[in-house]
């Protein structure tokens, strides 16, 4: 399983765990240091969307909310797209998963506060 947790170290970040404490470990620091890429931050497990042996989640860096993937190794987890506004910080992404094809539902900032909602399909096989 993957969760989303805090050490005191590193912040909220992605780890996996067979629910032992010595099968416990991070993954990657998404966002280095204390600062947490919020994966769920304060929730023990993260919304996440397994396909062909990968996972992909919502991670947040210093660029902001984007897609990221991982396949449980620090070296194979890294940022897969952006689909955040780049004139606002409150993207929010969610990743969904139907029939092998990943479903991302991106609100971005609004005119008159109100969100505008988009839906993104990528097929894993030639998209990302």
């Amino acid at each position: 399983k993957f969760i989303s947790d805090d050490d005191g170290i590193h912040g909220y970040e992605l780890w996996k765990t067979d629910g032992t404490l010595n099968g416990t470990q991070l993954i990657k620091d998404i966002w280095p240091g204390t600062a947490s890429s919020y994966l769920n931050s304060g929730c023990c497990w993260i919304s996440t969307v397994e396909i062909y042996d990968r996972i992909y989640f919502r991670g947040t860096d210093s660029n902001g909310s984007n897609l990221w993937s991982s396949d449980g190794t620090e070296d194979g987890t890294r940022f897969v797209k952006d689909f955040k506004d780049p004139t606002s910080t409150n993207t929010q992404l969610y990743v969904f998963e139907f029939k092998e094809t990943l479903l991302l539902d991106v609100y971005l900032p609004g005119n008159n506060n109100i969100p505008d909602r988009k839906i993104f399909i990528a097929d894993l096989e030639t998209d990302i």
